[in-house]
């Protein structure tokens, strides 16, 4: 296939530079000056100048319709938006506001995305022999298909011509399932062997001694008051950390039972929880109960509680010790009168973490049980909860329920930074020198995301191609989950299977394309890194998407192991 970068060129900068005078000049005001009907004439002019201004914007039309001729007009707009004084700007309708911002984030929403496809396209080679060429083409096409006619009309007519041939010629046959478009199936004579690796423990976890923060990882923050999903901040969880039978450490986060081994975090609180229920801590020892008492929960103080319990006990013994001296019994009170406070924080502490972690746990659907008492499924049923604080909450996905060796995935709410929602992959890294070089392998495994506020699960299913570098990435049986109380339902969502490519460099283990939903409503990147070694057991990655006008974003984290 012959190199394509013909796609239009639009004068964008001036567009972005110019928004954001139009989002933010004139004070941001959401309504009109304070005016008594006194002096209502003197703002006549200015009135006659903004209503112009929003007249221009309403007839341009809504932002998820424009074409690539409709640049122009959006650049008068936001021109004559800027030409205002800020009384004028103020007078504009904070709705025409949004609505010229939206344009613009579109214009350039819309050209980013046919440079990449456009990019995409121009590494194709001039013929589709293999069948990890024919998916690279099927996933150019995929992402070109997933596009609006609106936005296609972003590449030149040569190259509008290419790719819809491109689309056609990469059409699955009707009643053949997954084969390609000339019949042979996926697959390839040169796959990496099995590895037929054992199914890990239910008590496992993954264990590595690299670095976490730099792995693939999406956050949505708000940039400019406006949802963004990004990929190039870095990641919240920045080491792992395990031996056997050791306490796992994330970041200073235990995930077992065992006493911690020094944090470099904010205190948390941490649960292992499935449809099942959660772990149970005995904490006898930080009450003194006569018999076991249990909590949902691991914490960071835990160790501190118990030091100064025992303290306290101590003292107390001394003080109620007839026999003890006036010295002992002055030095035992004030030790009390010491340590309780601090106890009785603590313990408060405790407590409202606790609380936390089951506030999480509520709103998780998928490891809940429907009305028949029945799990969602077996590779899904099993999360680690970490409840930080100073309010970040974690949600790692347990790896054994996976059947994963080698890594999995967490999501993450950080208030202290911004991030709305985030995704990161954690796990043992292939190294770039142990990358293969030829061969292919197909992955299956599972993700899970958040449309918005909606809790969405799927299958993934991955081919990588370690001769041509590339990716072909696809989801499958996507479920919307809904609790009723404590009982879930789940709920098909075909639209928001995806499918797309993507594509790595000599000397990188990691890979980063694009992708789209099935009703060609959401479309973004999609990012992912080799795991085990050698044997590149295991991939695992994140994905960003958003609709035409960003009112929507799914984004997620998935995980697949080598068939």
């Amino acid at each position: 296939m012959a190199k394509a970068k013909n796609i239009q060129q639009i004068t964008l900068t001036a567009v972005c530079v110019a928004v954001l005078a139009a989002c933010g000049g004139g004070g941001g005001s959401s309504g009109s000056p304070n005016t008594s009907s006194t002096d209502t004439n003197a703002y006549a002019e200015e009135a006659e100048a903004a209503n112009k201004v929003r007249l221009q914007i309403e007839a341009i039309g809504a932002a998820d319709t424009l074409e690539v001729g409709d640049v122009a007009a959006v650049q008068r707009a936001v021109d004559a938006f800027n030409n205002l004084n800020d009384l004028e700007k103020n007078l504009v309708p904070l709705a025409s506001r949004n609505a010229l911002k939206a344009m613009v984030t579109t214009i350039n929403t819309n050209a980013q995305t046919a440079e990449n496809i456009a990019e995409q396209f121009s590494k194709l080679p001039a013929t589709a022999d293999t069948e990890a060429e024919k998916a690279q083409a099927a996933g150019v096409a995929a992402a070109y298909n997933a596009l609006s006619d609106a936005q296609k009309t972003w590449f030149s007519a040569t190259l509008k011509a290419r790719l819809d041939a491109l689309s056609q010629n990469t059409a699955p046959d009707s009643g053949n399932g997954g084969t390609s478009g000339n019949g042979s199936t996926s697959g390839s004579n040169d796959s990496l062997p099995p590895l037929n690796l054992p199914t890990p423990l239910h008590t496992s976890f993954i264990s590595s001694n690299t670095a976490q923060q730099h792995n693939p990882h999406m956050q949505l923050r708000l940039v400019d008051g406006q949802p963004a999903l990004l990929d190039t901040q870095i990641g919240l969880i920045r080491s792992l950390v395990i031996s056997p039978n050791a306490p796992v450490v994330v970041d200073g986060a235990v995930l077992s039972s065992n006493n911690p081994v020094g944090y470099l975090t904010p205190y948390s609180a941490t649960t292992k929880a499935s449809s099942a229920g959660t772990t149970q801590e005995n904490i006898q020892g930080l009450t003194g109960a006569p018999r076991g008492v249990y909590s949902n929960v691991k914490t960071s103080l835990d160790k501190e509680i118990k030091e100064n319990f025992d303290a306290l006990e101590a003292a107390k013994k001394v003080l109620k010790d007839p026999e003890a001296d006036l010295k002992a019994r002055l030095a035992a009170l004030e030790q009390v009168d010491k340590l309780q406070p601090i106890y009785d924080q603590d313990m408060g502490r405790r407590e409202v973490m606790e609380s936390k972690v089951n506030t999480v746990l509520k709103d998780l659907a998928y490891i809940k049980k429907d009305k028949n008492g029945l799990v969602f499924d077996k590779a899904f049923d099993g999360v680690y909860v970490i409840q930080f604080e100073n309010g970040t909450e974690v949600v790692i996905h347990d790896s054994a329920a996976a059947g994963w060796t080698y890594q999995t995935f967490a999501h993450y709410i950080d208030p202290n930074n911004g991030v709305l929602r985030g995704y990161q992959s954690l796990g043992d890294e292939t190294t770039v020198a142990q990358m293969p070089v030829s061969g292919t392998a197909t992955y299956t495994g599972i993700t899970t995301a958040y449309l918005d506020k909606q809790q969405v699960t799927a299958k993934v299913n991955a081919v990588a191609d370690f001769a041509k570098k590339g990716v072909r990435f696809t989801t499958s049986d996507s479920q919307i989950h809904t609790l009723n109380g404590n009982v879930r339902t789940s709920t098909a969502a075909d639209r928001l299977n995806m499918s797309g490519t993507a594509s790595w460099a000599a000397g990188e283990n990691a890979f980063k394309g694009n992708v789209a939903t099935a009703d060609k409503a959401l479309s973004g990147t999609f990012n992912g890194k080799f795991y085990g070694g050698a044997s590149v057991a295991e991939i695992g990655g994140t994905y960003g998407l958003k609709n035409a006008d960003n009112s929507e974003q799914l984004i997620g984290g998935y995980g697949a192991k080598r068939q």
